[in-house]
């Protein structure tokens, strides 16, 4: 699962900058992009909660009798199951409608107008051959060189790891101090909040971005300072209700809300 979270998280993105200097895009269009990805993945976030209230069953199904007799199918692992059929879906739209990427040539400027030197990287006229040592190696040098690399890694590591650790602990959570309340209205709420802040992303980072700077490669607009600091605050202070104030249901589910809004204007 860590693999696949890994993949998940880094692959589209590596993809997408790739485009983005092959294209000779602006960041703010880039912007957009990641913006509405995270918009779209609200929606099917809210489409795989209703299609889990279909296939989710109470009790497990008998697979047959003899040797299979003890094996059972279905129940709430359903779910999983309809998830395998939606990857493999995927699996074919990847293989043959995604320009696959492999990185820069020898020599070839990347999207910041640096000159790549290293040998292990290649076009997508062919893949060579690419010892995964000798990337990590690259990759662990890139970061002693430029400590904004680390930097950068760990607030996204931040940002990742509060927003999950917050939606997969919400629901209990809310069975324990709000039993009442209906969590699938409740998710679907929260989901709406993320979209809503992925929505106005765009807007409240287009003012940090100098529009009268150009990129040494003439492939855009150089962002200068994406001012972020308070939305940690604000999303950091909207889960104090829950800490202290467990009796004001109302305040704390208001208070997730608003975590959920502030994640979405932070992931992108």
């Amino acid at each position: 699962l860590g693999i696949q979270m890994s993949i998940l998280f880094s692959c589209f993105e590596c993809w997408l900058f790739t485009e983005y200097k092959k294209r000779e895009m602006y960041v703010p269009e880039v912007l957009h992009i990641l913006a509405f990805t995270h918009f779209c993945t609200g929606i099917f976030g809210l489409l795989g909660g209703i299609i889990d209230q279909f296939v989710d069953l109470e009790t497990f199904l008998v697979v047959g009798k003899g040797v299979v007799e003890n094996m059972r199918w279905g129940g709430p692992l359903l779910s999983y199951d309809v998830s395998v059929l939606i990857t493999c879906f995927n699996i074919f739209i990847l293989r043959y409608l995604w320009n696959e990427n492999y990185g820069l040539e020898n020599n070839e400027n990347d999207q910041w107008g640096r000159t790549t030197s290293s040998g292990i990287l290649s076009s997508d006229d062919g893949l060579r051959i690419v010892k995964c040592e000798s990337t990590l190696y690259d990759g662990a040098r890139n970061i002693y060189k430029d400590k904004n690399i680390l930097l950068l890694g760990a607030v996204s590591v931040s940002i990742d790891t509060s927003f999950y650790i917050f939606f997969f602990t919400w629901s209990i959570y809310a069975k324990t101090f709000a039993p009442q309340l209906q969590m699938d209205l409740l998710f679907a709420i929260l989901i709406l909040c993320y979209m809503f802040g992925a929505s106005i992303c765009p807007l409240v980072s287009w003012p940090t971005l100098n529009m009268g700077t150009t990129m040494t490669n003439n492939d855009g607009i150089v962002p200068e300072n994406v001012t972020l600091h308070r939305y940690f605050i604000i999303g950091a202070c909207s889960l104090y209700p829950a800490m202290f104030f467990q009796d004001y249901t109302l305040v704390v589910i208001f208070g997730f809300m608003i975590f959920s809004f502030c994640a979405g204007i932070l992931l992108p």
